[in-house]
Order: structure tokens, then sequence, then C-alpha cells
């Protein structure tokens, strides 16, 4: 299946002063000119034009919510995907590179960097202020993510390759081989190549990708997070999300 990581965002709730229940996310309590969330949009019932349901609502479509959207509806939920910009540019950032470990194409080219020194290094050059439970999942699953996405670039002619770089100079900062990269061959290059191999992929299997659909805050009830509103261009639309709601915002 896809294994994809979603990006936790810190969203600002609706006024839980209606009936919708929608409620500050932490650490939204507080409205200081220091809050960098601003004040809690105020969205009553009536300003609600309609209600969505879905086992799955994902928020953002690119690198990991598209990942994420494929993983959903792979497992059988019913999944709506959402994203604020138009078709055109929405869920066209899926990187023509991921660095991965654990990859097949690792294995077999014998050139699998090791996982303690590749996060030795991502802590290094973050001044240690990276999150090692981030450096822990990928190092955990991006080799199996490279591997689903590579069969699904494949099923429609295009080749994502491991990278091998040249180690025979020597550099002050380590090399590793944790590259793949998108073959465009004869094609022109188009930001949307991947994006569409994998939107096509998910609709197919029931994706629902809503365009121009701003999440504006998380609904949640008794402190979980059970659906989101979002702002379009009929008015505002509640996201009623069974199973849970997956924020991929906030990316490149």
């Amino acid at each position: 299946s896809a294994a994809a990581v979603a990006t936790a965002g810190l969203l600002g709730g609706c006024s839980n002063e209606t009936s919708t229940n929608c409620e500050p996310c932490e650490p939204c309590e507080t409205t200081s000119s220091q809050d960098w969330l601003g004040k809690a949009p105020q969205i009553n019932e009536s300003d609600l034009v309609k209600t969505i349901e879905a086992d799955v609502v994902v928020v953002g479509a690119e690198n990991g919510g598209m990942f994420a959207a494929c993983a959903a509806v792979e497992e059988g939920a019913k999944t709506v995907l959402i994203e604020k910009f138009a078709e055109d540019f929405g869920g066209s950032g899926i990187r023509d590179t991921l660095g991965a470990l654990n990859s097949k194409q690792q294995i077999e080219n014998k050139d699998n960097p090791d996982r303690l020194d590749v996060i030795t290094e991502l802590y290094r050059v973050s001044n240690g202020y990276g999150d090692m439970r981030l450096y822990n999942t990928w190092a955990d699953h991006s080799g199996e993510m490279v591997d689903w996405f590579t069969e699904r670039l494949a099923e429609k002619g295009w080749a994502f390759k491991h990278e091998i770089d040249d180690h025979s100079k020597d550099v002050r900062y380590p090399i590793f081989d944790i590259g793949h990269t998108l073959q465009l061959g004869e094609n022109a290059y188009d930001p949307n190549n991947s994006s569409r191999v994998l939107k096509e992929y998910a609709t197919n299997l029931g994706l629902e990708i809503h365009y121009e659909t701003k999440m504006e805050c998380l609904v949640k009830e008794n402190e979980k997070v059970t659906g989101l509103i979002a702002s379009t261009a009929e008015g505002m639309v509640k996201y009623v999300a069974k199973k849970g709601v997956i924020v991929c915002t906030g990316g490149y």
C-alpha cells in the first residue's frame, strides 16, 4: 500500500459558540498578539451551504496529501481530498526527486546508505532542531513508499530511478545516495507529471478531489477531531470525517 507521512499543522479552530462544535486547536486558546495563528474564525451553522460525509478527509494535494489519499482509498476508505488552489496548480508539488532508504533499487545497486549515518547528518545540518520522530519514520517507511511510487509510475510508462553520485572526489560533507528521480526521457518537463499519475490511480479507486477548497478550521467533539469546515466558491462547507482528518499542508 502507499506509505505516506502526514505533516501535522497547527491550525486555528472555529468558534465553539455554534452548533458546529468547532473548537480551537491546541495551542490556540490564547489570542495574544504573539499568536501567529491569529484569531479563530467565527463560523455559524447558518453559514454552511452543505455537509459532505466521508471516512477520511485529506487536506492538501501535494507530496504528503496525494500519497495519504492514495493510501486511504487503497484501504477501502471513502476519501475526499481538498486543495485550496485550482487543479492546474494544486497537486503539482510532487517532487521529481524523493529521498529514501532501503528501496529495492538501492538494495539491488548495493548502495543503501547506513540509516544511522544519514539520520545523524540530517540532525547535524538542522543544528539539532530536527524532529527525530520524523527522521525515524522516514527511515522506516521511505523505501516502501518509493517502491510503491515506482510501480505506479511504471504502470504509465514513467521510470523512477535511484541515482548514484560521483564519490571519486573529496568533499567536505558526506554523500548519501538516497535520491530517486523521475526520468523524463523524451517527455517535456511538467510539474504535474507525477501528480497526474497518482490522481488517475486514486480516482479510479473512488477518491474525490475538491479544488479551490480551503480549510478554515477543524471540527472537534470532546477533543477529538471529527471533520473540518472549508471555504469554497459556493460558501462554507462542512466535511464530516468518520475515521479521521489527515492534514498535509505547509510543504514546498
